[in-house]
Order: C-alpha cells, then structure tokens, then sequence
C-alpha cells in the first residue's frame, strides 16, 4: 500500500515528476571538472578543441603557436597541422586570454595556400589572410575580428606586417621579386585603411636579400635592413643609407630596440646576440646566449625563444609515450636564459596525467604573469588548450 499512498500523497500536494532531466555533462564540463582541483589559482580552460587524432602522439606536432605583441598585450593564433583546419585567435592580457570572435577568411578552394601574418597597430591585432590575389586583412578589436576595405589588393604581393613605433600606425612591405619590394605605413579610420607615408620603394642587386627588418621610426620616417654576404645595410628614408660588414655569415633573426638594431644567429659554432648602433656604426654584444638542444623541438613565438622536450616510453606495458623535461629558452635582462617549464597545467604532474597528457606550447604575459600555454589530451577524448600560471610554479 505504501507506493499508493506516495502517489497519493505526490497528487495531493501538486508535485510533478520532471520528464525532462538536464542533459549529461558534455566532456568538455567533465574535463575541467576533472582538472578544477587539480590547476593552481588563475589557471583557465581557454577553449575546446573538438579535433579528433589517430593517436596522442600525433597530437602535439599538429599544433603551431605564433604571438604578435600588442599595447599592453599579446595576440596569439593556434593552428592545427595535418589539415586538421583548427585556427583560433586570442587576446592576452595580463596573463589572461580572450577568444576572438569572428570567421577569419577561407579561401574558397581547399588546395589554395593559405598565408597568415600578424601584426598590432597599437591596442589593435592585425591578422593578415591570403592566397595568391585573395584574401583580406582583419583588426582584431574588443575581441572581434573586423574585416577591413579594399585589403585584397595587398595579397598579390607577398605582403608582410611590420612595426611602427607611432600610436596606432603599422607597415607593410609588399614583393614583386625577393628582392624588389615597396613599403608603407598605414593607419586604421573605421573600417578603412588610410596611407602615412610616401612609399619606400627598392630593387637590389643579385647578392641582396632582405628586407631582413623594417619598420616606420617616426611619421612618416621609414627604415629597412637589408642583408648580403658582404655586408648589412641599415636605410632611413630621410637619411643615406649605412653599411657595416657582416657580424656572422648566416642571415640572422633582426628586431629593432630604441636606436639598436639586435640581432641573433650563428658565429660558427656559437649563437651570438649582438646590438647594432645604427647612428654610430659600432657592433657589441648585447648579452649572453645559452644554447638549447633536446631530441623533440619547437622554436619559440619571440626573439630567441626555443622549447625542447624529452619523450619516454610508457610504463606498465603502456604503448604511449610519455613528454617529460620540458625546457624553454627565454628572454631576460642581458641574457636568453633556459628554464624549465612545468609540464602540465596542474600543480601535480601525476594527478594531471589521471585525466590526461599535458604539452606546452609556450609561454605568454609579462614576466611577473607569465603563463604557460598547455594543450591537453584528454583520455575521454576530445583535447583543450590550458592556461596555467608559470611564475614561482615547482615544475612537476
């Protein structure tokens, strides 16, 4: 009788029996439910990568990672190898990342190459897209992205972005050969481009190649660096043009820092950093380079940045592999030093590998709010990329 009196009892006080129970927990609430405990404070699940893989070690090599500075920030681009077709945009800014939201162009054939360039005027990210003669170049704004007029015309030039040390300016260098190339500085009005400059144009010998670096010094003031065996030259568009013998034969990575021009690569067996004062001539060196090697490697997003790893078999008869020994070579005052790098987003590398496995990708933020950037295989499936605090964190 008691089930007839419950029923009873249910009729009588008007309850009701719920036909629609909330839904299962996709594995994306499962995963970070699973990692919530186990992450230090201010770690975050930036996004969900629903890309399926024929096996974890194939994961990590389908992902590159490329950043360009902004005003008080980065903006970061993950794109899935293997013709996975993942490419996701963020904003990072004080150690915290923000989808951008937006479709960012797609050629309209699939075996089109597709070319992706980064750049900022100032607060704004610029994300250049083309094919040959298509494509468009986008502001990344209140993270959206933003299409801007009449950009296509660039693409049928090889474009590339470059620096502006004026608020809200950028450049752009466009090729008609390796060695013939125009430049400009543009500003952003609206969804508009608007020009800054008269165009910087150039047609090198055979022995020259470059530009190497450029970029706009003042309004309207443009500047390049070009690279040949004999020489490196150092061009401003109000002044003549600078010449100095090479510091080391190979064609080195070049960014500009106030009036120096730094530069890295290799003297024989050695890499070298060295600053080149382009107002007076002279070549020093501007710091010490400690040098990284590992079996697994991937070179950094900035100025001199490397990330290695060591992989060992599983344990337990396991057919997986397991990265272990992540190391990553960083800027710091007067020197591009290595440190380790913890190798999950948890604070307890064992505990993180009960949910999943763990690789970084790099790191971003300002040196005191560093974060590492994790992409995580889950053994429920599926995969997430992981921000997690790298400052003062014991690597596990």
């Amino acid at each position: 009788m008691r089930p007839l009196l419950v029923c009873c009892a249910i009729a009588a006080t008007g309850c009701a029996i719920d036909s629609n129970p909330p839904p299962p927990p996709t594995d994306d609430e499962l995963v970070r439910g699973a990692l919530a405990p186990l992450v230090p404070a201010g770690a975050t699940l930036v996004d969900w990568l629903t890309d399926n893989y024929s096996s974890k070690d194939e994961f990590p090599n389908s992902f590159s990672l490329a950043r360009a500075p902004l005003t008080g920030g980065t903006l970061v681009y993950l794109k899935g190898g293997s013709g996975r077709g993942t490419e996701r945009f963020y904003v990072e800014r004080g150690g915290v990342l923000t989808k951008v939201e937006g479709a960012p162009f797609v050629p309209t054939t699939s075996s089109a190459v597709l070319r992706t360039e980064l750049g900022a005027a100032g607060e704004d990210g610029l994300v250049l897209r083309c094919t040959t003669g298509d494509g468009v170049l986008s502001a990344v704004r209140a993270g959206k992205l933003v299409p801007l007029r009449d950009t296509s015309r660039f693409c049928g030039a090889n474009p590339r972005l470059g620096p502006s040390a004026v608020a809200g300016h950028f450049t752009i260098a466009t090729f008609a050969s390796a060695r013939k190339f125009s430049l400009e500085s543009f500003r952003i009005e609206g969804d508009a481009l608007v020009s800054a400059s008269a165009p910087l144009s150039r047609d090198l010998g055979a022995d020259w190649a470059g530009p190497t670096w450029f970029g706009e010094l003042e309004t309207g003031v443009l500047a390049t660096v070009t690279i040949a065996k004999d020489g490196w030259t150092y061009e401003r568009s109000d002044r003549p043009a600078a010449t100095i013998p090479p510091p080391f034969p190979n064609a080195p990575i070049l960014r500009r820092n106030g009036a120096l021009i730094e530069a890295l690569g290799h003297d024989g067996d050695r890499e070298r950093w060295v600053s080149w004062n382009v107002d007076d001539g002279k070549v020093i060196d501007a710091g010490t380079v400690a040098s990284l090697a590992g079996p697994s490697w991937r070179p950094g997003a900035a100025f001199g940045e490397w990330l290695t790893w060591s992989v060992t078999a599983g344990t337990d008869g396991s057919p997986l592999s397991v990265p272990t020994e992540f190391r990553m070579r960083l800027e710091k005052p007067g020197a591009l030093a290595i440190e380790s790098l913890p190798s999950t987003p948890c604070v307890s590398r064992t505990a993180c590998r009960t949910v999943g496995e763990s690789y970084p990708l790099g790191v971003v933020g300002a040196p005191e709010a560093r974060v590492g950037l994790y992409l995580f295989w889950s053994w429920r499936g599926g995969s997430a990329l992981w921000a997690s605090p790298v400052a003062g964190r014991p690597v596990p």
